[in-house]
């Protein structure tokens, strides 16, 4: 079984953000804290969370031709039944997969419940026609752990299935030949077969505790602690929430389930301060008063913030936050539409600029025949304002603006939206006049700045597939600086330039109206790369990840970079490569998506595999591991 690679991009509508899960190295057990995060955030750390919702739209993707076993169809009904011809159908004998769940560190564990799940996604408490009857012997969707760690699922239908494990004190584990964290490993049944040999790991969870007080020693209650974590997103470090909990009535909180790692803490009192917006101040007080979010060690901005870094297993106290109130200070503005009328409503957010996607938030709300909006509880510093309305048959209007606040109150801002506008253009092959069809490719866009909004809504055709003759649009589209960018190319095929004009646009560009005629240009014979990761000892390894870095001028492209699991063997394959030089590294465990941070890279210097590619070019390379 050669290297498997998958993707799952996430988008929020209102945090106007792009996420590739997979990329972030976001594990199964937080994406759906990832996925819920613009509407849950809100919820936890302002009052007015309410009048506003998030929509997210989550699609699953891969950046490159996948690798995975593809199985067998699904038997159907009518596939079971006598067709018409009078020919029998052909009957597959269910199969077996086998296994033991063992820690990190090798011992067998005994009452882990395991999952089997048809690749597709559905488990088998949706009526899945290729899983046994749940809860029965043997064939049901969860088995527990014997007392040597292992388990069975007999009778179960030929096709592609993923499995995972969950067990009081660890973190939950897909199974996975890669780091952990990647994307499951799909195992395959085959009529009569039985898998054996899986081995799913898992790593002791840890653990953070403390305290929230305010200035005199007194808990908070209900404070909103979040863990974050630094990531890297379309080749740019931001902060990605984790898990959260909220303090209780002593004030203190715990946070399990967490995957060893380096975390930042920050927290959210619920007492939002003695005025809110829209409320007069008494006379004569200058500014109002607030419990303003701080980070552990009780700093406001996310440049001060010290990272705490837990091993497996590890409960970490005493992680406390003494809040204080501090003055704060108002934005007060009006919100247009792009005619230059005030709207009716539309909730208006303030993001700090130094607070990533995770940073804390403010918001207000925009009302009233003059549109006017009012944001309280703002600490001195640097914001971008933004807002957006969108409705089920019209395009979504979105506008978003830097302020600062210094030590006064802000008026007299103006918020002007935009509407959604189209890009569209086609996908071809070079030097050929016909178009690069394919039944799933689909042209995305990639921001390269925080706050923007990609293609999404407004008309079904425009939803950025590619169409049989080659053509593709993407509607909703708001000012913003992008990369263009497509997913799931025919074989053999490389990106080799995005065109618009007469001008190579490949590494991006600000795309501020609608405008047709963007050509994604498609090279023929995409050069790969095949080989063998070896221990010191030269025996394959089999659990890793390996992952191609581009030559210094292709480093500001996140699609550049390639990344896979180990399969059997320690194989791996690369396909739909651009030509150029690579370097190839390989680890046993690595965090996704490090490859783009150059500190990261610079520790690796000297430790990887050079290759020069031609087009057409196949070539094969043994890999060491880079320690």
């Amino acid at each position: 079984m050669q290297a498997q690679q998958s993707g799952r991009f996430i988008y929020c509508d209102f945090s106007m953000c792009l996420v590739d899960a997979d990329r972030l190295g976001v594990d199964s057990v937080h994406r759906g804290n990832l996925e819920g995060f613009c509407s849950s955030v809100l919820s936890m750390r302002f009052l007015f969370a309410v009048t506003l919702m998030c929509s997210v739209a989550a699609w699953a993707q891969a950046p490159q031709a996948p690798q995975a076993p593809q199985g067998r169809p699904r038997q159907t009904a009518r596939s079971s039944m006598p067709s018409t011809a009078g020919a029998a159908a052909v009957e597959e004998k269910p199969g077996a997969i086998r296994g033991q769940v063992v820690s990190s560190t090798g011992e067998p564990l005994r009452k882990a419940e395991v999952s089997l799940r048809p690749s597709g996604g559905r488990g088998a408490g949706g009526g899945d026609p290729r899983m046994g009857p749940p809860g029965m012997g043997g064939g049901g969707s969860v088995q527990t752990t014997d007392a040597s760690g292992n388990f069975a699922f007999e009778a179960v239908q030929p096709g592609t299935y993923t499995l995972s494990a969950q067990r009081a004190g660890f973190v939950r584990a897909d199974y996975s030949r890669g780091a952990s964290g990647r994307a499951p490993t799909p195992v395959e049944v085959t009529s009569g077969g039985a898998t054996g040999g899986i081995a799913i790991r898992m790593t002791p969870q840890a653990v953070l505790a403390g305290k929230v007080t305010d200035e005199d020693g007194d808990p908070i209650m209900h404070a909103s602690v979040q863990i974050i974590r630094d990531r890297w997103v379309a080749g740019r470090r931001t902060q990605m929430p984790m898990n959260s909990s909220n303090t209780d009535d002593r004030g203190e909180y715990r946070i399990a389930g967490l995957v060893p790692g380096k975390y930042y803490v920050q927290v959210t009192s619920n007492r939002m301060g003695m005025q809110m917006p829209g409320q007069a101040r008494p006379q004569g007080v200058v500014g109002d008063l607030n419990y303003t979010p701080l980070l552990y060690p009780g700093v406001p901005e996310f440049s001060q913030a010290q990272p705490l870094v837990l091993a497996p297993g590890q409960e970490m106290r005493g992680v406390d936050f003494r809040m204080r109130k501090s003055t704060t200070w108002r934005v007060r503005g009006q919100v247009l539409d792009d005619s230059g009328k005030p709207i009716q409503s539309g909730g208006v957010m303030a993001v700090p600029v130094d607070g990533g996607m995770s940073g804390p938030r403010a918001m207000g709300m925009a009302r009233g025949p003059e549109g006017k909006f009012e944001i309280a509880g703002l600490a001195p510093g640097t914001y971008t304002l933004m807002v957006s309305t969108s409705g089920r048959d019209e395009l979504r209007m979105a506008g978003r603006q830097s302020v600062t606040v210094g030590n006064r109150d802000l008026e007299g801002v103006v918020l002007q939206m935009q509407r959604g506008f189209e890009i569209s253009g086609l996908v071809r092959i070079d030097g050929t006049s016909p178009p690069a069809a394919s039944g799933s490719a689909r042209v995305m866009l990639e921001p390269m700045e925080t706050g923007i909004m990609m293609g999404g809504g407004g008309s079904r055709e425009a939803n950025g597939q590619v169409k049989p003759d080659g053509a593709w649009a993407l509607g909703n589209v708001s000012a913003g600086r992008y990369r263009i960018t497509p997913t799931s190319l025919p074989e053999g095929t490389y990106l080799k330039a995005v065109m618009v004009g007469g001008q190579d646009i490949t590494g991006g560009a600000q795309i501020s109206a609608a405008a047709m005629g963007i050509e994604l240009v498609l090279g023929m014979k995409a050069p790969d790369v095949t080989g063998t990761v070896m221990n010191a000892d030269k025996l394959p390894v089999t659990s890793g990840t390996v992952f191609m870095i581009p030559d210094t001028a292709r480093r500001d492209r996140p699609s550049a970079y390639k990344s896979a699991s180990l399969g059997e063997g320690g194989t791996f394959t690369f396909r739909g490569l651009a030509p150029g030089q690579y370097t190839i590294f390989a680890l046993p465990e690595v965090e996704d998506g490090s490859w783009y941070d150059p500190d990261f890279v610079r520790t690796l210097e000297g430790k990887g595999v050079a290759v020069k590619l031609a087009e057409g070019q196949s070539e094969t390379v043994q890999v060491p591991l880079s320690l």
